[in-house]
């Protein structure tokens, strides 16, 4: 779900939609691209076995399908047997990117490949990323020619979950920030976009669309996104969505209503009782107990041994608690969660994403626990 809670931020209306122009792929552009295309997977199919760089299982994965994608196109081949684990898993991939022409796989293949390639020490490693970027830059590497816009505020934790996900994957955005404190959720040109008045909404081929969790599903589709984000694989997608279904009522639910009462609450001079905060500050402990137990029991992330639409949504809820020093999150009370937070905050955008935040919470909260 959205968040409506208000913004520090403080601006008049809602920014007029900045109009993005597309750029022209011309031939010389399209050969560039293709050349550097070419060059990265001679490099990657290049790799010995253990270098400096050895890709995980899901980047092979997901050069594989890249590679597919750019060099034939569409997935028209049978479905591997059951018992062929690796060959269904690779067509699985290839199969997801039905929608991606050739032109954007070959863009994402030698984006995953710069970001891998920055773990390559080598003189020569630097020399290529630096020549590819610079021979990339008039073409627009960074995909820019249909950015999803992105209708938020970043004090908002969906809203947050958003845009850092599109950060992880390099899909191309434009923030349009959503003041809630001047009520521009409720004019009439944002309700046409959500009529609930809830941020995060995002535009996207002409569609409106809102819900956090439906707009994570929907960029993990739609832009091909590795496939552990949302899992194509129905048991392992099942326990993603266990999460998110339980997600509601139980994280957000609990660390919102903590935040409101010690924050927000005293703000607009709303008096809270003391017996409410003790009993929320409960909820709150038995959500991390859950989440430390259950959840994080035995994988590193909330449903799978990798990250998940899911681990991004939980943690944009219990961050929010570094603006009640009431609660602490140490190892000794909660030592996969310590373990958990400590891995997503080592993620690109952590910063970007949260400073806002970061800033609001040193300024109510100067000594959070958190």
């Amino acid at each position: 779900r959205g968040s409506s809670k208000k913004s520090k931020k403080v601006i008049t209306t809602m920014p007029p939609k900045k109009r993005v122009v597309k750029s022209a792929t011309t031939k010389e552009d399209l050969k560039v691209l293709e050349e550097n295309f070419h060059r990265a997977v001679k490099t990657i199919q290049g790799l010995p076995p253990e270098g400096e760089y050895t890709p995980s299982v899901q980047e092979k994965l997901a050069f594989y399908s890249l590679f597919k994608q750019a060099t034939i196109g569409k997935n028209k081949t049978k479905k591997p047997a059951f018992y062929d684990v690796v060959g269904r898993t690779k067509w699985e991939a290839w199969a997801k990117l039905k929608n991606m022409n050739k032109e954007t796989a070959m863009k994402k293949y030698i984006q995953l490949y710069l970001k891998g390639a920055k773990k390559m020490n080598r003189k020569e490693s630097i020399q290529e990323i630096k020549e590819i970027k610079e021979s990339l830059k008039a073409f627009k590497l960074s995909n820019n020619d249909n950015p999803v816009k992105i209708y938020a505020t970043k004090l908002s934790q969906p809203s947050r979950s958003v845009i850092w996900f599109c950060i992880l994957n390099n899909i191309p955005y434009e923030f349009i920030n959503v003041d809630l404190s001047k009520g521009q959720h409720l004019k009439p040109e944002f309700l046409k976009l959500n009529p609930h008045h809830k941020v995060p909404v995002i535009e996207h081929n002409g569609k409106a669309i809102y819900e956090s969790h439906t707009i994570l599903r929907y960029l993990a589709l739609t832009f091909g996104t590795p496939d552990h984000w949302y899992p194509s694989d129905t048991n392992a997608r099942l326990t993603t969505e266990q999460y998110l279904d339980w997600h509601h009522l139980n994280t957000r639910q609990a660390m919102m209503q903590l935040v409101f009462s010690k924050v927000l609450a005293p703000m607009r001079g709303i008096n809270v009782s003391e017996k409410q905060i003790k009993q929320q500050i409960k909820q709150v402990h038995t959500v991390l107990t859950a989440i430390d137990t259950i959840f994080l029991n035995d994988t590193p992330y909330l449903s799978a041994n990798e990250i998940s639409i899911a681990d991004i949504l939980c943690y944009g809820e219990i961050v929010q608690l570094k603006l009640t020093p009431e609660v602490s999150i140490d190892s000794n009370n909660y030592p996969n969660v310590v373990n958990w937070m400590n891995r997503l905050e080592q993620l690109d955008g952590y910063s970007d994403v949260h400073s806002t935040l970061l800033r609001f919470a040193s300024s109510v909260s100067p000594t959070s626990k958190l």
